[in-house]
């Protein structure tokens, strides 16, 4: 006996259609753990002025890891916050327009702090 209606059935949704979500929502956490605990670690020794930070950024081995923690803490909240929308919003043209512009926005949050990332990076290198 299957739980799934039959709409679900011929798409292939229905009971576990959100473990894909959950489970990338749990391995975004795991790494933003991993990446908290190296953040810590560098940037708790560094002097936290303008500069030395911006002198940290320009070494590989601080804009690497701070650009994927970047994009995984902007991925990790819009999957977030997109399941509070799909829980709570129920009239379909508000829920699209939110998730539209909410998936623009961390799209933006994210690509701004990438491209500030690799302007400070490739100033110092040319």
């Amino acid at each position: 006996m299957s739980h799934r209606s039959p709409l679900g059935r011929v798409l292939g949704l229905g009971v576990h259609a959100g473990s894909h979500h959950w489970l990338q929502t749990k391995l975004t956490s795991i790494a933003l753990l991993v990446w908290s605990i190296w953040f810590l670690k560098v940037w708790v020794s560094e002097d936290f002025s303008y500069y030395a930070v911006h002198a940290a950024l320009q070494r590989p081995g601080a804009a690497i890891p701070m650009a994927l923690g970047l994009a995984l803490g902007a991925w990790h909240s819009y999957l977030g916050v997109r399941v509070v929308i799909e829980d709570y919003v129920h009239a379909k043209a508000l829920k699209f327009a939110s998730l539209l512009g909410l998936q623009l926005l961390h799209i933006a949050v994210a690509a701004t702090g990438l491209v500030a990332l690799v302007k400070i990076y490739v100033e110092a290198h040319l």
